[in-house]
């Protein structure tokens, strides 16, 4: 995967010369959804110095921005106190698809000058970061994420309940390329606008379901790529309703079409900048486990141990289990192969820089932050208990017994919360902040009335 690691910001002094005139100055929540505050440029420099305040419920409340009880770190009984965004000057970019407007990340501090806030999902990300650097090594990662675009601006479709939803593809058509030209120029649009805002697009490709799409972005350190993938999901939302459509990361949008997923590939490089992965080439194919070197064989069989306690990263949401749930190269139990797309664990790769581990179980609607901590813990648990992985899968991996992943949301939270790893990894006041929101939405789940039971019970029992 090579050595990238750049994040080429944009220098707050050019600001003005590239017509900015407003910064926002945000963070990720706990969805991986943007928040913050929108300032003028000329206060960018304050905002560095002391940040922006910003209530505590942007870090403690569901989807729906519904507060969530049960917290401890924040709530009512706190009196939804206030938190701080510092602005990270060396994150910003300019965003060519709002006018006048460029994009500040920031860190979350209970107070300016404070400690960081430990639910954020920066911190959280830096943590892992920080511990693997402890062991001399660097991540190298990228995403791919898969997407669904349908036809009219999100007003419409939510008003017609997402019913009769009408995909950008009409047939399958998977790495399709002439049946697909209808769209290039909306894709070529975002990308251009996603290059002028410092993000790379690998490549661009139709996806096996209707309307399904997977755009790879490039390779970078963890905190870059995530930061990255935050803002891609903001533009392909923002392009898609500024063109008449609307785009959604949801695991499994519709029953009778495939789940989106969020493919994470990770190699590590040393202190010197060299890729630790690879023994011996030529072993690849016949002796996959020979051929890879410790570090990786250690980081692989962390990833595969670890994979059942983090689920929650992985798989945040109720929807996300009905992806698990069927066998379309969604991530299967715990097995891992070489270039084998029916295990969660695909080892792919020829050379020492291209060598990698694709960790295939994240579904599109992860937040990037916590889906690559969750990667990460799981190599830093490998590394520093000399695990190995065991034989690779050869075949059908879904003809093979498969187990030890949590089925459902409630399971994920309960081995979340009962996990000493993840306590060690993440911290309990982590844990159990996480676990608390995941709670909340299995339950408000339970309450609700779904349309497959309506159809299936409603005259019939």
């Amino acid at each position: 995967m090579g050595n990238d690691i750049g994040r080429g910001p944009v220098d707050p002094g050019d600001l003005a010369s590239l017509g900015v005139e407003t910064v926002m100055v945000a963070a990720p929540d706990m969805t991986g959804a943007l928040f913050g505050r929108r300032i003028p440029v000329g206060h960018l420099e304050r905002a560095v110095d002391t940040g922006v305040e910003v209530c505590t419920a942007a870090l403690s409340w569901d989807v729906t921005q519904e507060p969530l009880v049960g917290q401890e770190w924040t709530g009512f009984h706190t009196g939804w106190h206030d938190m701080t965004l510092v602005a990270d000057p060396a994150t910003i970019r300019v965003l060519p698809w709002l006018a006048g407007t460029a994009l500040c990340l920031a860190e979350v501090v209970e107070y300016p000058g404070g400690p960081p806030v430990a639910a954020a999902p920066r911190s959280i990300l830096r943590r892992q970061v920080d511990r693997l650097a402890a062991l001399g090594l660097r991540a190298v990662v990228a995403t791919e994420l898969e997407f669904y675009l349908y036809e009219g601006p999100p007003s419409e479709l939510r008003r017609a309940g997402h019913r009769e939803l009408r995909p950008t593809t009409v047939v399958r058509s998977d790495f399709a390329l002439g049946g697909t030209n209808h769209m290039e120029p909306f894709f070529h649009r975002l990308r251009h606008s996603l290059a002028g805002a410092g993000i790379e697009v690998e490549s661009t490709q139709a996806e096996w379901g209707l309307g399904q799409w997977e755009l790879g972005l490039g390779h970078a350190d963890p905190m870059t790529v995530a930061d990255r993938h935050t803002v891609f999901k903001m533009a392909v939302r923002d392009f898609a309703a500024a063109n008449g459509y609307t785009a959604t990361f949801m695991a499994r949008p519709q029953g009778d079409q495939p789940g989106s997923s969020c493919h994470i590939h990770l190699s590590l490089i040393d202190g010197e900048g060299n890729p630790v992965f690879m023994a011996e080439a030529a072993g690849l194919r016949s002796d996959p486990v020979g051929a890879m070197a410790p570090p990786m064989r250690r980081a692989l069989a962390g990833m595969i141990d670890m994979a059942p306690d983090t689920m929650l990263f992985l798989a945040p949401n109720v929807n996300s289990y009905t992806r698990l749930a069927h066998p379309e190269f969604a991530g299967n139990g715990l097995q891992w192969g070489h270039d084998n797309r029916t295990t969660s664990f695909r080892v792919v790769g020829h050379t020492p820089s291209a060598l990698r581990i694709e960790h295939r179980l994240g579904g599109a609607d992860l937040n990037p932050h916590l889906g690559l901590a969750a990667v990460l813990a799981g190599v830093v648990h490998g590394l520093e208990s000399g695990l190995e992985p065991g034989p690779p899968t050869i075949g059908n991996g879904y003809e093979q017994s498969a187990t030890g992943l949590p089925p459902d949301l409630g399971a994920a939270a309960a081995r979340f919360g009962r996990s000493l790893r993840c306590r060690e990894a993440f911290g309990g006041e982590v844990v159990h902040h996480y676990r608390e929101a995941a709670r909340a939405e299995v339950a408000a789940a339970r309450r609700a009335v779904t349309d497959w039971e309506t159809g299936r019970y409603f005259d019939s029992v």
